[in-house]
Parts: structure tokens; sequence; C-alpha cells
């Protein structure tokens, strides 16, 4: 009788009712930093990209005239 009578005690479980955005803004910053540098690294590499291509088409140009 014993051994269905005694039961554990159910863990406790802690649900948030009031949630603090800026503590989500926090932990959300790094992420939004690392998208922007990796952003700002892809325009970067596609204008210096952009520019090789120009300067190889201008001595092209040049060579074609000669």
């Amino acid at each position: 009788m014993f051994y269905f009578g005694n039961r554990r005690p159910r863990g406790f479980r802690h649900h948030y009712i009031y949630v603090d955005e800026r503590k989500e803004r926090m932990q959300m910053q790094p992420q939004e930093e690392e998208g922007r540098r990796r952003q700002s690294l892809v325009w970067r590499l596609g204008a210096l990209l952009l520019l090789v291509l120009l300067l190889l088409a201008a001595c092209v140009f040049v060579m074609a005239l000669c």
C-alpha cells in the first residue's frame, strides 16, 4: 500500500509572466553586429571586384586602340 501512496514531488517550472525586452535586445545585439559586419564585408568585396573589372575593361580598351 505504501508503494502507490508515496509519490515524489513534481519539479518546479517557472514561466515568465513579464518579459524584459531590454534583455532580449542585449542578447540579440552581438548577432546583429556580426550580421552588419558580414554585410559590410560583402559590399566591400563586391565594390573591389567591380573596380578590378572596370580596370581590366579599361586596359582591354586601351590595348584595342593601340
